[in-house]
């Protein structure tokens, strides 16, 4: 999931002239406290051109759209699966993708 964030970063980035790509990534990753659990934060903030984004939904801009644009819903729907936050935003010429996703144990697994 992270290495397809990733790619449609470095994709959106190469639309631009280089002196306008930039793409931040942070995870952190939070401590269990007696209340809850241990979470996994992840930021990817790209320069983009501008995108529209329409209920929980970004169009894909490629040619034959049918056959493109499945990534982002694909990974959305993973951290449905696993109970994870995610949240997307458009600003100031830069695309953000968060996502908050519980610690899973060692017995625990991830559902794909």
């Amino acid at each position: 999931m992270l290495g397809n964030l990733l790619d449609n970063a470095i994709e959106a980035c190469l639309k631009l002239e280089e002196a306008k790509r930039r793409i931040e990534v942070s995870v952190l990753r939070d401590e269990a406290y007696a209340d809850s659990d241990a979470k996994l934060y992840v930021s990817i903030i790209n320069t983009s051109l501008p995108v529209h984004i329409e209920k929980d939904c970004i169009a894909t801009t490629k040619p034959e759209p049918h056959l493109h644009g499945f990534g982002l819903p694909c990974a959305k729907e993973l951290l449905r699966r696993n109970n994870a936050f995610y949240t997307m935003d458009y600003h100031d010429g830069a695309f953000q993708f968060c996502f908050e996703w519980p610690d899973v144990t060692r017995n625990s697994c991830v559902h794909a």
